[in-house]
């Protein structure tokens, strides 16, 4: 099964970037922009924990958004915090 969308992380200085992220079976592929066909990085998300977090209120440009947060916890208890805007 094959899942494909725009998440976003965030900086050290508090800011979004944008990425496109693929997912196959049990691997999450992580691409600068939607039609690149070398990927960024890649996680296999086996023996990793997904943990929900609490929905962020942003304003940004006068703008408000709601993101949606998630975290893979690595072992041995490392983790990485990823934004859905959907």
């Amino acid at each position: 099964m094959e899942y494909e969308g725009e998440m976003l992380r965030k900086t050290p200085d508090g800011k979004f970037k944008r990425y496109w992220f693929c997912l196959l079976g049990k691997e999450l592929y992580c691409y600068r922009k939607k039609d690149d066909e070398r990927h960024k990085g890649m996680h296999s998300l086996s023996a990793i924990y997904v943990k929900a977090e609490s929905d962020e209120v942003i304003h940004h440009k006068g703008k408000v958004m709601i993101f949606y947060p998630f975290k893979l916890i690595f072992p041995p208890n490392k983790g990485r915090t990823y934004y859905l805007l959907t």
